[in-house]
């Protein structure tokens, strides 16, 4: 599954590798790729393996909250 999702409030390089980092470690995420322009994360990730709440879970655990 593709889908993006919008990151409030993470305007710095250190946050955006953080964001990446955790969600990129997660089973089943093959790529997340922060835009920092927008704010956005651009995901791919197996709908199987993880959902898109473990997802949003993770970046929050990050301090960050999604839209």
């Amino acid at each position: 599954m593709k889908v993006k999702l919008t990151v409030k409030a993470m305007d710095c390089g250190g946050c955006i590798d953080e964001v990446e980092e955790a969600v990129g470690k997660l089973l089943g995420v093959s790529s997340a790729i922060v835009n920092p322009k927008t704010s956005e994360i651009s995901l791919e990730f197996d709908e199987s393996k993880v959902s898109l709440s473990d997802i949003r879970e993770t970046i929050e655990k990050t301090g960050f909250e999604t839209i």
